[in-house]
């Protein structure tokens, strides 16, 4: 019996990191827009899997929410397919800093990458995409008119406090990694005991935030927490 819950624990461990999902927000933007964070040029995400997901829609925007790459990343081809898969399939592709491409040695290298791919890097910067405003600055710092507004960062707790926004999504928390059934995350980054808001959307200061628990992730292993992509909007 032992053995026979040890394969299944297996078994569902590779499911868990394999086979990504499609998480669906419908807000009906008029934009079709997907949120993808935390890859850690991870090996057992299958980006073959991925680029059929992306292909099979009709993407304007692809957003990166940071950790792309993980602190000692020094190889870089994986993370160079990935960005091609992505940068095939959307229109537009945004990138916002994580702490891993912070703390990596070769930083000014993986801007270069993200450039040579045409992904545009938000570092204190926004983008305005057919009256959507996709945005890592205060948004009084917008000149420009615009239908919607979306702030992206790495860390949800840099998007507390932008509740001007109509929606804020982020990353970071993989979800806690390893979660238990109708409790949540066990763990987070901070060493907190069944932590809060790990994944998903809720409220925060009357206004939304979701956190993207990642397709990927720097220790290769996610119970009950298995890598998806985000599609937050659909004609």
């Amino acid at each position: 019996m032992v053995y026979l819950i040890i394969i299944f624990l297996i078994l569902y461990w590779l499911f868990e990191l394999r086979c990504t999902y499609v998480e669906y927000l419908d807000y009906r933007l008029g934009l079709n827009i997907y949120q993808v964070s935390d890859f850690h040029s991870s090996s057992f995400v299958d980006l073959n899997r991925l680029d059929k997901i992306l292909s099979r829609d009709n993407i304007d925007v692809v957003i990166l929410t940071g950790d792309m790459v993980s602190r000692t990343t020094d190889n870089f081809d994986r993370f160079e397919r990935f960005l091609k898969i992505v940068s095939k399939n959307s229109k537009e592709a945004v990138f916002v800093t994580g702490n891993h491409e912070l703390e990596n040695r070769d930083y000014l290298k993986i801007i270069e990458i993200l450039k040579k791919h045409e992904i545009k890097i938000l570092d204190n910067s926004y983008i305005i995409v057919e009256n959507t405003l996709i945005s890592n600055v205060d948004i009084s710092e917008v000149k420009e008119e615009f239908n919607y507004s979306i702030f992206a960062d790495h860390f949800p707790i840099n998007c507390e406090d932008k509740s001007e926004y109509d929606l804020r999504i982020c990353g970071h928390t993989h979800g806690g990694q390893v979660r238990l059934p109708f409790i949540g995350a066990i763990i987070d980054h901070d060493k907190n005991i069944f932590p809060k808001n790990q994944k998903g959307l809720y409220k925060k200061n009357n206004n939304l935030i979701y956190i993207d628990s990642g397709i990927g992730s720097r220790i290769p292993i996610r119970i009950f927490n298995r890598s998806k992509v985000t599609r937050i909007s659909r004609r």
